[in-house]
């Protein structure tokens, strides 16, 4: 009785990652649609290809980064879902002179999101 219990609740923790999944990809479609209109089916096809190609996770540009001799600005939406901070650190990190700016409250697209603070931020770094 308890291994069919045990194998219940397995099932049961397995229907929940899968919903759990299916949600997050829903969600994740919602968000391309609000920054891709009608085209965000297509993205996110293009995304998911792309995603499943072996050369997708042994790009690496970690070498390109070091020969960046002149100041650049790395911009990143502290709420943003695809991209995370420790990735964004780890692109300044790679710059010569890199400087990274956390953008509060915004996600994937700080230039729309918060256009004005964006903006007056990429004008004072292009004049200093």
């Amino acid at each position: 009785m308890k291994t069919t219990k045990k194998v219940a609740n397995a099932d049961v923790i397995a229907q929940a990652h899968i919903f759990q999944r299916e949600r997050h990809v829903i969600q994740q479609i919602g968000r391309l649609e609000r920054d891709h209109g009608a085209r965000a089916l297509p993205v996110a096809q293009r995304w998911a290809d792309r995603w499943l190609e072996a050369e997708f996770w042994s790009w690496d540009e970690r070498l390109a980064l070091a020969s960046v001799r002149c100041p650049v600005l790395v911009v990143q939406g502290a709420e943003d879902p695809f991209f995370s901070a420790a990735q964004a650190e780890l692109v300044t990190g790679g710059l010569a002179h890199g400087t990274l700016w956390m953008l509060p409250k915004a996600g994937h697209s700080p230039h729309t999101e918060a256009a004005e603070q964006y903006t007056e931020r990429i004008l004072d770094f292009l004049t200093s």
